[in-house]
C-alpha cells in the first residue's frame, strides 16, 4: 500500500515521502480501515516534528504520518463489534496511507451516506468544542 511516512525528526518538506509498505495488522481489539478521507491539521507538522504532546510520538523507522481520518472498515478483529463497510471517523496515528489499522476505541461511526470530506475532518470541531469549554468563554 502507498502512505506518506517519515524517518526522522523535521520540517515536513523535509522528511515526508511517499513509500510501499505492507498492508496494516489487526489485533483483537482493532479494524482495517481503507482511507477515504484525510485532514491536514497543524498538530501533524507538530507530529512530525517531535513537538505534539505526549503521548503521541512518532515510532521509526516509516512512521506514517496524518492523525486524523475517515475511513471504511475492511475487517475487525475478534473483540470488535463493527460490521465491514462501515463508515468511521478517528484521531489516531496514520492516516496518510491507503489502509490504517486504529484500535476500536478511537472510531466514531457515522451514518451511511455521510460526505466523506466531512468524515475527515469530524474531529476538528469536537476539538474546537473542547477548546471552547475549556477556556470558559462566556458570551460577550
Amino acid at each position: 500500500m502507498k502512505a506518506i511516512v517519515f524517518d526522522a525528526i523535521g520540517s515536513p518538506r523535509d522528511v515526508l515521502y511517499v513509500d510501499d509498505l505492507p498492508m496494516p495488522r489487526i489485533g483483537d481489539d482493532d479494524v482495517l480501515l481503507r482511507m477515504v478521507s484525510a485532514s491536514i491539521n497543524p498538530g501533524d507538522f507538530l507530529f512530525i516534528q517531535n513537538l505534539y504532546p505526549e503521548p503521541k510520538k512518532p515510532h521509526f523507522p516509516q512512521q506514517i504520518a496524518g492523525n486524523h481520518g475517515a475511513g471504511i472498515v475492511e475487517a475487525v478483529g475478534a473483540n470488535v463489534r463493527l460490521e465491514p463497510g462501515t463508515l468511521v471517523a478517528f484521531s489516531y496515528y496514520g492516516s496518510w496511507a491507503e489502509y490504517a489499522a486504529i484500535p476500536a476505541e478511537w472510531l466514531i461511526p457515522l451514518p451511511a451516506g455521510y460526505p466523506v470530506e466531512r468524515a475527515g475532518q469530524m474531529v476538528n470541531p469536537i476539538t474546537a468544542w473542547d477548546l471552547l469549554v475549556d477556556s470558559r468563554v462566556r458570551p460577550g
